[in-house]
């Protein structure tokens, strides 16, 4: 985003579990120096595009649950 800050937003419930062995709830990503790694249960929050052509990014638009979608 050429240096353009970009936010988000999921609600925190869909990003905290309970671990099912001893119902201890937890974050499901760790931020780790700067760097955040975006798995599964951030990202299917998200229609995401990846674009690796000469200037790689990374598009996200919000996924609309119970919508019938067409693939062309």
């Amino acid at each position: 985003m050429d240096g353009k800050t970009v936010y988000v937003s999921i609600p925190i419930s869909k990003l905290v579990a309970k671990r099912a062995s001893d119902g201890i709830c937890f974050f499901l990503f760790t931020p780790a120096d700067g760097q955040l790694i975006f798995g599964n249960m951030f990202l299917r929050h998200f229609v995401v595009v990846y674009d690796f052509g000469t200037l790689p990014r990374i598009g996200l638009a919000p996924f609309v649950e119970n919508q019938v979608s067409v693939l062309l």
